[in-house]
């Protein structure tokens, strides 16, 4: 169990990235993908619905009251919570690295 300080959000990009140390990129599931698409999803809603913006104002923001500048603003920091979102899951794969690959071993092996 990861510590709760670890948790940032990144936690659907978790599977996704101990895969893909395990597998390598090319033996990677279509779980991953569906992982990505959960956190486009989720980083979306925070920002459009939850007013979570890094830098917007804190105001729901919907398709059809969006300038396309604000829509912009908007899609920028949907990428950058995902970009802080990879990013975190990658430490915290490397930082489990050990044991993930330890339980990752007994389990191929039985």
């Amino acid at each position: 169990m990861l510590p709760a300080d670890d948790y940032s959000g990144a936690t659907d990009f978790v599977p996704g990235e101990a895969e893909c140390l395990v597998f390598g990129r090319e033996g990677m599931g279509a779980g991953v993908y569906d992982d990505i698409e959960k956190v486009i999803a989720s980083a979306n809603k925070m920002v459009t619905n939850f007013g979570m913006a890094p830098t917007l104002p804190p105001v729901a923001i919907s398709c059809t009251n969006a300038s396309e500048m604000l829509a912009a603003k908007a899609d920028s920091d949907v990428l950058l919570l995902i970009q802080e979102a990879e990013i975190t899951a990658k430490i915290l794969v490397e930082k489990y690295k050990i044991p993930l690959l330890t339980v990752t071993m007994g389990l191929l092996i039985d």
